[in-house]
């Protein structure tokens, strides 16, 4: 082809297939200025730079679909707390597309108002390299409803360890919490029951039990002073002293089943194992 005398230069990259290896090259064409129409043509073999640019490509499109498709909040924020990526998890979760929040501030959009302050003083504990781990909030979703988020990160640098911001993975934990909160009210429950029981049943008989015993020891007071030995009597202590044990047993029984239920529940700073 003839170049026009009045372009500079013109360039090309194009793939060259030999026999099992596709090479790339760059023409360089630079038209002559002698009228000619003629042009200084050069070839250059760039396959490891063109290879190494595909190479980039794989694995950023690699990362991207593992983000994509994990189950769990991708978020990425700036050294100021600027949305810069949110994965498709999160844009479930939330109902918030990327598009929407990429370049808002993280604690303005997605926080209730009464969370926000100290979340920016973990964020910039995180920011100034004290890793968070484990930290629970609640985020708000468009709808206005709050989903619990366990919360984990790292930081981001740049070239010469320069921090750049901040990634988040966060767990969704609101059926956690709340099955949490319902064990331990459920177990505050039976244990007010316990205590009614106890007061109302095992305490009276207990109450009546002492009684039942001090008729028993008043009788043995009355057969030590006694001249002569009167089987009747001694039989109804006899059978007061039983009813006492009797009675004893079935309490102790019954303290033995109530207290299995005081046992508290422990919930650890891992919450409820699942």
């Amino acid at each position: 082809a003839i170049l026009d005398r009045r372009q500079k230069q013109f360039s090309v990259e194009y793939p060259c297939h030999g026999p099992g290896e596709q090479r790339w090259f760059l023409l360089q064409a630079t038209p002559l200025r002698d009228g000619t129409g003629g042009a200084v043509v050069s070839h250059t073999n760039i396959t490891a730079r063109v290879q190494s640019e595909l190479a980039r490509v794989r694995e950023h499109e690699f990362s991207e679909s593992i983000i994509d498709t994990a189950q769990q909040i991708v978020l990425v924020l700036d050294q100021q707390a600027r949305i810069v990526r949110i994965n498709r998890f999160m844009e479930e979760v939330t109902g918030w597309r990327l598009d929407e929040v990429v370049g808002r501030d993280f604690f303005d959009t997605f926080l209730p108002q009464r969370d926000r302050r100290s979340m920016r003083e973990l964020f910039q504990q995180s920011i100034d390299g004290q890793r968070t781990r484990g930290n629970i909030n609640p985020i708000v979703t468009k709808n206005g409803h709050e989903r619990e988020i366990e919360w984990y990160d790292t930081p981001l640098t740049h070239s010469g360890d320069q921090m750049t911001g901040l990634l988040c993975m966060g767990i969704d934990v609101t059926e956690r919490q709340m099955l949490q909160r319902e064990v331990l009210e459920i177990a505050s429950e039976e244990q007010r029951r316990i205590g009614q029981e106890l007061h109302d049943n095992t305490q009276q008989q207990l109450y009546g039990l002492t009684l039942l015993a001090q008729t028993v020891a008043s009788g043995l007071d009355w057969l030590r002073g006694a001249e002569t030995l009167d089987q009747e009597r001694l039989e109804n202590l006899r059978e007061n002293a039983k009813q006492v044990q009797i009675g004893l047993q079935e309490s102790a029984r019954q303290v033995n089943l109530l207290a299995r239920g005081l046992v508290p529940v422990e919930i650890d700073a891992q919450g409820l194992e699942y």
